[in-house]
């Protein structure tokens, strides 16, 4: 019998979600992953908020994956929460230029949209990805599909350790 299936601690879905999410969007990771790339044509500052976009996608997808309802709901809700504590505020210079728009807030609704419509299957994230930073002839799509597939399995294994409930705790 295995007991560790059953004395797993009992974690907040919302608190999960923050856990989770804060560790695979650290920004160390993003430009970690953006600097694999051979090559690129927008900034490194935009580079690397493509990459937290797309990462963000592939995190609510782990999220919608969940089979209990409520708590995919309390997890996709808490981790919306913390993109938009994540993004606030001014973009600096590169961002408002290259996307035309001073608000960061605004952006990552509109980039993490964009992502969220294409986030499976990771192949096609990547290729949309690369495309968004300008890699010539969308050669590192692979790669980065293998790379957004990584960030599930990570995101996957990290919630598999604890047992879920839908009671909220906000960090």
């Amino acid at each position: 019998m295995n007991f560790r299936k059953y004395f797993r601690p009992k974690v907040p879905a919302d608190r999960a979600a923050w856990a989770v999410g804060k560790s695979l969007l650290d920004a160390d990771d993003c430009w970690r992953d953006v600097c694999s790339l051979r090559e690129y044509k927008v900034a490194g500052s935009v580079a690397t908020c493509e990459m937290a976009f797309a990462r963000s996608a592939v995190i609510r997808h782990l999220y919608k994956s969940i089979r209990q309802d409520n708590i995919s709901a309390v997890m996709t809700d808490a981790f919306d929460d913390l993109l938009k504590q994540s993004f606030a505020g001014d973009g600096g210079p590169e961002l408002t230029d290259h996307y035309k728009q001073p608000n960061l807030t605004q952006i990552m609704l509109g980039r993490t949209a964009f992502y969220d419509q294409k986030a499976f299957p990771f192949f096609q994230l990547g290729m949309h990805f690369v495309l968004a930073v300008g890699v010539p002839d969308g050669r590192d799509a692979t790669q980065i599909g293998l790379m957004f597939n990584a960030i599930y399995a990570r995101g996957e294994k990290m919630l598999s350790q604890a047992r879920l409930s839908a009671d909220c705790e906000r960090p």
